[in-house]
């Protein structure tokens, strides 16, 4: 059977703060799935409509508008893909739960919001590529928190679900730099893909904190999948947008 690849990218779009280049970026570079952080579901809307796309979204929080707070958008992350794939099945897997999702900017607190995975299986032809996203929790210096340790088990308990003959694809921003106590935990069950000369995933002209050096956004996969030609694009988010390749392991 021939293994077919898909292309990748995945970016936290900063809100609606970067709308006119991160839409020109994936509009010009439209790639078979997009995976999008901290985006807002009136933006998704929009984007697959131009494209022609299917999408799914996860509801993290509420956003004010900045206008005039008096307008709510629901923000969260997103999987948009190409028609060209089919949606077999899709999941939500909430590793930090919120009874009623909060108003952002009416609280202090970044990580009063709601964290999920959000989990794709899509087909291409009789091949199977399961992709999943997220936005994970925060922390102020990149330093590991209890919190984030709690939500960390958490996330990694559920995701061995996924772990049969289809395996699994997550991308995102972990909001923990490689190298770190949180990060480790994942490339220690799974492959951490960004290449180890790529030193930080925050864009230097664009990030609030600059200048600062994490590479906190990474593609990891289980066994059954091979990701290539991974790159990233600067000039976009405050955040880099993450390219790569992704196909199906030759056992």
């Amino acid at each position: 059977m021939q293994n077919s690849a898909i292309t990748l990218l995945s970016l936290n779009m900063h809100q609606d703060y970067h709308l006119e280049t991160v839409t020109a970026l994936i509009t010009e570079r439209a790639t078979d799935v997009i995976c999008l952080q901290e985006t807002q579901k009136i933006f998704v809307e929009d984007i697959a409509r131009r494209l022609g796309y299917d999408f799914l979204f996860s509801l993290r929080t509420y956003n004010a508008s900045r206008d005039d707070g008096a307008e709510l958008r629901e923000e969260g992350v997103a999987l948009i893909w190409h028609p060209s794939l089919r949606l077999r099945d899709s999941s939500v897997i909430a590793y930090r739960e919120k009874d009623q999702p909060v108003v952002k900017r009416l609280t202090d607190d970044p990580n009063d919001v709601r964290r999920t995975m959000l989990v794709a299986t899509l087909l291409r032809g009789v091949q199977v590529f399961r992709i999943g996203t997220t936005h994970f929790t925060w922390t102020p210096d990149g330093s590991a928190s209890e919190e984030q340790c709690g939500d960390m088990h958490r996330m990694l308990s559920a995701l061995e679900v996924f772990h049969d003959e289809y395996g699994i694809v997550f991308c995102g921003d972990f909001n923990a730099p490689r190298g770190g106590e949180i990060f480790q935990m994942m490339s220690d069950v799974y492959t951490d893909n960004l290449p180890r000369s790529i030193v930080t995933t925050l864009d230097q002209a664009l990030h609030r904190a600059a200048p600062i050096f994490h590479a906190v956004d990474s593609i990891f996969c289980t066994k059954e999948y091979a990701v290539s030609d991974v790159a990233v694009v600067d000039g976009v988010s405050d955040h880099m947008a993450l390219f790569a390749k992704v196909s199906k392991s030759v056992c």
